[in-house]
């Protein structure tokens, strides 16, 4: 241990600076001590209470420094299963958007689109910590509630919609054909279930 005695500590201290029987103690601190911290629990000086007597022989073994490196993991909270449901019910439901554009032969915005509903349903998982409405809408559990009867929704107005856009020129024919299957295939889809 003499060495330890010989080695300069330009920063902090990671053992005992105590000086016990002419040696210096070499106790390893507790981790994340404070950087000016000399003594270990043993050997810190405290004003309030009042030091123990020492009862070790001289046949005691050393005491053996127990040091434990793994890092503790933090535990799942109730917002963390929450915030990671609606991240995988928004990717679900988002997902669909791609394809509607493909359907409609929009094969650039439905790449985009697609790329981008990992970023989009990570986020708003992020979001349901501050807005627990968004569980209802996305959350995989809650999907078959409200969001899917909304989702119902647009696919029994859809018809109306497109039949009237046909009407009054704003859409194509051919691309009212095309929204008609589509709606008909999502009409389906919203009867099954998940």
């Amino acid at each position: 241990m003499t060495d330890l005695l010989d080695t300069p500590v330009e920063t902090g201290f990671d053992v005992c600076q105590k000086v016990v029987n002419g040696e210096l103690c070499g106790i390893l601190l507790p981790v994340g001590h404070h950087p000016m911290r000399k003594y270990c629990d043993e050997h810190q000086p405290a004003a309030s209470k009042p030091k123990a007597k020492k009862t070790e022989s001289s046949d005691t073994p050393p005491r053996s420094v127990n040091i434990n490196f793994k890092t503790p993991t933090p535990k799942k909270t109730k917002a963390d299963s929450d915030s990671a449901a609606v991240k995988e019910g928004a990717e679900k439901m988002l997902g669909l958007l791609p394809l509607i554009f493909a359907m409609a032969g929009d094969i650039e915005c439905s790449e985009t689109i697609n790329n981008a509903v990992p970023q989009i349903a990570a986020q708003l998982g992020a979001l349901a910590e501050y807005h627990p409405g968004l569980k209802k809408i996305f959350a995989p559990m809650e999907s078959t509630g409200e969001a899917m009867a909304w989702v119902g929704l647009a696919i029994a107005v859809a018809p109306v919609i497109i039949g009237i856009l046909v009407h009054h020129k704003l859409l194509s024919p051919k691309m009212a054909q095309t929204l008609a299957v589509f709606s008909t295939v999502a009409a389906g889809a919203g009867q099954g279930g998940d």
